[in-house]
């Protein structure tokens, strides 16, 4: 499933309370392929509401626990119906790539792994407009540079869905992870001018403060906060912005998390 669905920003995580030397043996023999943690306790499975095991759980791109059961009833169909709209970074919402390159252009590689894709982009285009590019290297440069614009154009598409649906505060944050990649490209221009134009109408402030206050809200559950996290989602759905779309979100993950209990 990495492979399938990691460009899309499905990242898989298994937890266990196994010792590390017979889990990388199980992980060899099954080549399956994960970020693996380790605990003592049961204090995920508490977290998550598991009876037991082996079990796993889905998160959206929003931070909601979507599904929980046996791996065995997690299709495709379930993943793709609540990966929608994710996007390929890193925790902390920046656009980047791990993508192999030849030894040579090792720089660029590293400013696609650091979110620098304008930069990494027009080095590309500049290596493949000359001569000196090996033959060899020349398909993995173009399928580089590829990725790079299929990542700006996912990205762009989330943000115009995002303004299309008046999610406000996710057009926004599509748009500033688009300028914060494309920073000195054209595209990132576009992206400042379009996340500014989105800040101008009042009544769009109001849910951009209210999204904060829900970001502010996940951050706290996913500090282990739980208690705090429900609290700020209750205040936002029952205060001054509680008419705003993104009031009746925050109502709606509260209710999600009580029942999570």
């Amino acid at each position: 499933m990495v492979e399938k669905y990691g460009k899309k920003g499905f990242l898989a995580v298994g937890v266990t309370s196994e010792p590390e030397d017979p889990t990388a043996k199980y992980m060899e023999e099954t080549g399956a392929k994960m970020a693996v943690a380790y605990e003592t306790s049961s204090k995920s499975m508490e977290a998550y509401g598991f009876r037991g095991y082996p079990s796993a759980a889905l998160i959206d791109p929003k931070g909601i626990l979507v599904w929980k059961g046996h791996p065995s009833r997690l299709t495709d169909e379930i993943i793709e119906q609540h990966i929608k709209g994710a996007v390929v970074g890193s925790g902390d919402g920046k656009l980047a790539l791990e993508l192999e390159l030849p030894k040579k252009y090792a720089a660029v590689a590293k400013q696609l792994a650091k979110g620098d894709l304008g930069d990494a982009h027009k080095a590309l285009a500049a290596a493949l407009a000359g001569n000196g590019v090996a033959e060899a290297d020349r398909p993995v440069l173009e399928a580089a540079k590829a990725e790079v614009e299929a990542t700006l154009a996912a990205a762009q598409q989330d943000a115009q869905t995002a303004a299309t649906e008046e999610r406000w505060f996710d057009a926004q944050g599509a748009w500033k992870r688009v300028s914060a990649a494309f920073r000195n490209h054209e595209a990132g221009k576009a992206a400042d001018a379009a996340a500014a134009e989105i800040a101008k109408d009042p009544a769009r402030k109001k849910e951009l403060e209210a999204g904060q206050k829900i970001a502010d809200a996940l951050k706290l559950a996913a500090a282990g906060k739980a208690k705090e996290a429900l609290s700020a989602l209750e205040a936002l759905s029952n205060g001054v912005l509680k008419d705003t779309k993104e009031a009746a979100r925050a109502k709606a993950l509260a209710e999600q998390m009580r029942k999570d209990g």
